[in-house]
């Protein structure tokens, strides 16, 4: 089918680069087609990851209100302004991926802290889910007793942000 594809594109004036070629179209597509599905994927790509990192970066602003002492109890300032910078980092890698390859040493360090915060929080994600009865994720406090609510936030978002360093990584692998 591929030696088919090939003398398809010669008779139509096409090169037969074989990166061109799709073993899936019908034979009387035309092979120039195909550059408008990579010009759509590139946009769509583009548009996702500018989407993506204005998100963390959302996601790092609010962050900001955990060291609060009016919401929480006794606030970890280092534990919330790490938060804080990884969530920024992340939307600086998409708005990096929106444009040009990303190093895979930066997504690396990225999902390391993910893992590690993961672990972390796990065992509150676990309390909230078991050991409380209903699961609650939107407590408006955050008092010692309740500190679940808070590590399952955390949880939540140390996957988005795997979630999401990992679709980056992909996308390194697509383009490379």
């Amino acid at each position: 089918m591929l030696e088919t594809n090939a003398r398809s594109a010669k008779s139509n004036g096409q090169t037969s680069n074989p990166s061109d070629i799709n073993l899936f179209l019908p034979l009387d597509v035309p092979l120039r087609g195909m550059r408008w599905v990579s010009f759509i994927m590139k946009r769509g790509l583009l548009i996702t990851n500018l989407l993506l990192g204005f998100l963390f970066a959302a996601f790092a602003v609010l962050q900001v209100n955990d060291t609060n002492p009016d919401i929480y109890h006794r606030p970890s300032v280092i534990d919330a302004w790490s938060w804080v910078i990884f969530y920024a980092f992340t939307a600086v890698l998409f708005w990096v991926a929106a444009f040009r390859l990303v190093s895979s040493s930066w997504l690396s360090l990225g999902m390391v802290f993910c893992v590690y915060q993961l672990v972390t929080t796990a065992p509150g994600l676990y309390d909230n889910l078991f050991n409380q009865g209903n699961f609650d994720i939107t407590g408006s406090s955050m008092a010692p007793k309740r500190s679940h609510v808070e590590l399952s936030r955390e949880f939540l978002g140390a996957l988005i942000a795997l979630v999401g360093l990992s679709f980056m990584m992909w996308q390194s692998r697509e383009r490379s």
